[in-house]
């Protein structure tokens, strides 16, 4: 993830200066703060609420920072959460608690949450296959998981720690990026031959299939029932923004005076394909989202 959204604030990685810095753009203020100025990539940043995590390689391996950011100051004041010989990467965050992968110095990838207001840290897989993207909502963790020689959708909840690993998927293709709001899970899978959007609902435990063109559609994303992802239907270079939500077709997102980013220079690092959407349901678009680069 380059890109991440909550609320009125906008978080990127940007090479502007030549290496990867988080930035992020307060659109209430109308201002934009360079949060990183350390040695090394810093990288695939989320935010929730006022707090920012990222992956930092200012040591060389990978680590998990934490900034929260205050508006009066202007500052967010950096705090460094991993400091272990492993390589930490891929965040993600939802109020107190943060995910990411852990990549052992054996090459074995597991998953560490951390719950910021009890500082306890629970080591969520205990495989040797790989486990990686976590994405996060409250309590519940979601991660594609690659225990079964392909791909699936793994679940955990962090209030129901008894229930260990879930698997959502277990079809013999894969199914990845996974993404969590709620009740609602999404993902892309690739059953079918090509990839389409699937979403699953917890409360329910009822499986949709949202997508059923040749083309194929990545990289979902959700929020309180809203989901919207890449789409290739209508070309083979590019993709398009669609949107799903609830009984309504899938649409393709037009923006009408679309607000702009920030002034950078090209060198500018937006995620192409997976937007992410606030708490609120509103849809933040960015012109170049839809474009992949060459």
């Amino acid at each position: 993830r380059k890109l991440d959204v909550s609320g009125d604030l906008i978080v990127w990685q940007d090479d502007r200066h030549g290496d990867f810095d988080v930035y992020l753009y307060d659109r209430t203020a109308d201002r934009e703060i360079r949060l990183t100025n350390a040695p090394g990539d810093q990288i695939n940043p989320a935010i929730s609420g006022r707090r920012i995590v990222w992956e930092d390689h200012r040591q060389g391996d990978g680590d998990i920072f934490l900034c929260e950011y205050d508006r009066q100051a202007r500052t967010c004041p950096e705090q460094r959460l991993t400091s272990n010989a492993d390589e930490q990467i891929l965040p993600d965050i939802s109020e107190t608690r943060v995910v990411w992968v852990n990549i052992s110095q054996s090459g074995v990838t597991d998953l560490i949450l951390r719950n910021l207001a009890t500082g306890q840290t629970t080591q969520l897989t205990n495989d040797p296959a790989a486990q990686v993207h976590p994405a996060i909502s409250g309590s519940g963790v979601v991660w594609e998981d690659n225990r079964n020689d392909n791909w699936d959708v793994y679940f955990y909840d962090d209030e129901h720690p008894e229930q260990g690993a879930v698997a959502i998927t277990q079809e013999v293709e894969d199914q990845r990026y996974p993404d969590i709001s709620g009740m609602e899970i999404v993902w892309q899978d690739h059953r079918h031959g090509n990839w389409d959007i699937y979403r699953y609902n917890r409360q329910k435990s009822l499986e949709q299939r949202i997508t059923t063109s040749r083309e194929h559609q990545t990289h979902p994303s959700v929020s309180e029932g809203r989901i919207v992802w890449a789409d290739e239907r209508n070309r083979k270079r590019n993709s398009d923004i669609f949107l799903y939500d609830g009984d309504q077709k899938p649409a393709k997102i037009q923006p009408v005076d679309p607000v702009p980013p920030p002034a950078a220079p090209p060198s500018l690092a937006f995620w192409p394909l997976n937007p992410r959407l606030i708490p609120a349901g509103t849809i933040v678009t960015v012109p170049l989202i839809a474009h992949y680069a060459d």
